[in-house]
C-alpha cells in the first residue's frame, strides 16, 4: 500500500503518543511531528525512530506548519492547558486563537485533506477547525466520545467475561460532561442490554459515572491522560487509511445547529460517509437536547 502522509500538530504528550501508537500499528505512513517546541519536537523525533527499529511500517521526521498542507490526515493536539485563576471560557477563546493562527500558517489545504481534532474542548475546537480550514464538514470531525464508548465497552465486557468486540454501546453528545450512554441503542449478541439480568438501573447509571469521570481520575492521578486518546487517534487514521467503513461515534458537524457533538457515524477514506439513523425515546433525546443548548452556547 502507498505510505500516507500523516502531519501531527502539536507532539506534546497526546501529539508524541498518537505518532507512537500509529507506529505501533504498523501503518504505512510517513509521520510529520510539528511544535512550537523545535528542541522537544527534535528528542521526539529521535526517540521514535529508536522505535521504528522494532516496529517497521511507518517513517517519521520533524516538520513545519507549512507542510502539513501536504499532508492526507491532518491530527491536530495542540493547545493551552487551563492557567491558575482561569475560567473554562477563557481557555476556550485562547484555544480557538491558537487555531486560528495554526490554520493561517498553513495556508490553503488540498482538497482531500482531512482533518482530525482531539484538543479540548473537542467539540468547539473542531467547529474552528471547520471555519478555518476551507474544508467541507465531512472532511473536519473530532475523536469525540470514540475513547469514552471504548471505557464503557471495557466496563461492560468486565462484568460479562467477554471480549470488547462483543459489545455494542455508545456514549453520545459532548465530548465533556454533558455525555450519556445510549442505552436504547446498547446490544451485546443482538440483545438488548436492558433485557440481561446483570444490567438494573442502578448499575447502568454506575456505568455512566464511572465512564464520565474516568479522566478526571486519570488526571488527577498522573496530571493527564494520552495513552488512551493516542491509542484512539491512531485508530481512526488506520481505519482512514484502509477504507475501513467503521461505524463509530465521532463529533461531526450538524447544520442544523451549527455546531459538533457526537454520533454514530461511518468513517472512511473519504471522511465521514453517512451519519447513522439516531431513533432515541425521549429521555435520550433530553439528554441529547441540553447537550445541544450546552455546546451552542459555548461555540
Amino acid at each position: 500500500m502507498k505510505s500516507t502522509r500523516i502531519a501531527i500538530i502539536g507532539v506534546g504528550s497526546v501529539g508524541a503518543t498518537t505518532a507512537y501508537a500509529i507506529t505501533l500499528r504498523r501503518i504505512p505512513a510517513e509521520l510529520l511531528l510539528i511544535d512550537v517546541d523545535c528542541e522537544r519536537t527534535q528528542g521526539e523525533e529521535m526517540d521514535l525512530i529508536d522505535a521504528l527499529s522494532f516496529n517497521g511500517g511507518s517513517s517519521i521526521r520533524k516538520a513545519d506548519l507549512s507542510e502539513a498542507k501536504t499532508a492526507s490526515i491532518i491530527v491536530i493536539t495542540a493547545g493551552s492547558n487551563q492557567r491558575p485563576g482561569e475560567t473554562r471560557v477563557d481557555l476556550l477563546n485562547r484555544n480557538k486563537e491558537i487555531m486560528r493562527s495554526i490554520f493561517s500558517k498553513i495556508g490553503k489545504l488540498p482538497e482531500n485533506c482531512i482533518v482530525v481534532m482531539a484538543t479540548n474542548p473537542a467539540d468547539v475546537m473542531a467547529l474552528t477547525a471547520l471555519k478555518c480550514s476551507g474544508l467541507p464538514p465531512h472532511q473536519v470531525f473530532s475523536s469525540g466520545t470514540l475513547l469514552d464508548t471504548y471505557r464503557l465497552r471495557g466496563s461492560i465486557a468486565d462484568t460479562l467475561n467477554l471480549s470488547i468486540s462483543s459489545i455494542h454501546a455508545y456514549i453520545l453528545g459532548e465530548h465533556g460532561d454533558s455525555q450519556f450512554p445510549a442505552w436504547s441503542l446498547s446490544m451485546i449478541g443482538g440483545i438488548p442490554i436492558k433485557e440481561l439480568n446483570e444490567f438494573d438501573k442502578q448499575r447502568l447509571e454506575q456505568y455512566a459515572t464511572e465512564t464520565s469521570n474516568r479522566a478526571y481520575k486519570i488526571t488527577n492521578r498522573k496530571g493527564a491522560t494520552y495513552y488512551g486518546i493516542g491509542a484512539c487517534l491512531a485508530s481512526i487514521c488506520k481505519k482512514i487509511i484502509y477504507d475501513k467503513r467503521a461505524v463509530l461515534p465521532l463529533s461531526v458537524y450538524h447544520q442544523e445547529h451549527d455546531i459538533y457533538f457526537s454520533v454514530p457515524v461511518v468513517l472512511g477514506a473519504s471522511g465521514i460517509l453517512r451519519h447513522m439513523p439516531l431513533n432515541l425515546p425521549d429521555n435520550e433525546k433530553e439528554k441529547l437536547n441540553l447537550t445541544i443548548e450546552k455546546l451552542k452556547k459555548l461555540s
